[in-house]
């Protein structure tokens, strides 16, 4: 992570880098972190810059329980004894870290996969409530890309999205952006949309201060996946056919967290469709294979 402290607004900043950082300084002089960075020193470097400023953190607001956004999470609950507040479905995430890779692979994890997705355990996460916040916070429910996931607003009229919207660096080169729920996402999107604020902070994209350009983009690409699915699927295919065909049509150079993120993601896509009536599976020579039910119009995705 960068240590690079970006003003937003009279009383909001952020640390730059691969995944942002929130920062509220509050009345008392102390801070509220938005997300605790990733990678294995996030906490540290997240105390580096606190200290340059004479900044200690009171408490942490969790925008969703991925590693890339709580990494540092237990570093500073041990050093300051700072609440931490995360949603309630999430919770049992903190005290058994070890079942986040079992969610992304749906079994149990080999040793690789274990370690990109490992975090520490961390005791006493609170639920996150409005009312538990410090005054002119506000929280927007934007579920999707995780199962719990809330846009978090400072007190300046800035929001802090989490991953509820990526970059265009990551719809460009990678496509298949990581999502839990194709259905909410596409509702968080457009919530999104209808918040007001000043400035809106993606954590892994640049802020911007009219955030429909960039919801356009995420929403584009999802119904352009869907519209994919649905023709790969006119013959039966499995679901790593389904993964291997949009792999060639968007060129993705594929990397193993690619692939594992990228099936996981096409599972949610083939649960969405399949809800909507749109695909329906059978079982095959020992396989289960997709196929497209009646034509409908492209706007019921």
């Amino acid at each position: 992570m960068k240590k690079r402290l970006i003003k937003a607004a009279k009383n909001t900043y952020y640390i730059d880098g691969y995944a942002k950082v929130g920062i509220y300084v509050l009345d008392n002089g102390k801070v509220c972190l938005i997300d605790c960075g990733a990678g294995s020193n996030a906490g540290e470097h997240i105390d580096n810059v606190l200290m340059e400023e004479g900044w200690e953190p009171e408490m942490i607001l969790i925008t969703h329980n991925h590693v890339d956004h709580i990494a540092g999470v237990g570093y500073m609950q041990r050093k300051y004894g700072c609440r931490v507040l995360s949603d309630y479905g999430e919770l049992f995430l903190y005290e058994y870290p070890e079942l986040e890779p079992v969610l992304m692979y749906g079994g149990n994890p080999y040793k690789e996969l274990d370690g990109i997705c490992h975090r520490e355990k961390v005791s006493g996460v609170e639920c996150i409530d409005s009312s538990e916040l410090p005054e002119g916070f506000e929280i927007a429910n934007i579920d999707g890309h995780a199962e719990a996931q809330r846009a978090i607003k400072t007190p300046d009229d800035v929001w802090f999205l989490g991953d509820g919207l990526v970059s265009p660096h990551t719809i460009n080169e990678y496509h298949i952006a990581y999502i839990y729920d194709v259905g909410n996402h596409l509702k968080a999107i457009d919530t999104i949309e209808s918040l007001e604020g000043r400035l809106f902070i993606p954590c892994h994209s640049e802020p911007v201060a009219d955030v429909t350009g960039l919801a356009k983009l995420n929403r584009d690409k999802i119904l352009d996946i869907l519209d994919n699915i649905m023709e790969i699927c006119r013959k039966p295919v499995t679901m790593e056919d389904i993964l291997a065909e949009l792999f060639r049509r968007y060129d993705v150079v594929v990397g193993h967290t690619t692939y594992i993120v990228a099936m996981s993601t096409i599972k949610s896509y083939m649960t969405y469709l399949l809800d909507k009536g749109r695909v329906k599976y059978s079982i095959d020579d020992y396989k289960q294979k997709w196929t497209i039910c009646e034509r409908k119009e492209k706007n019921e995705l």
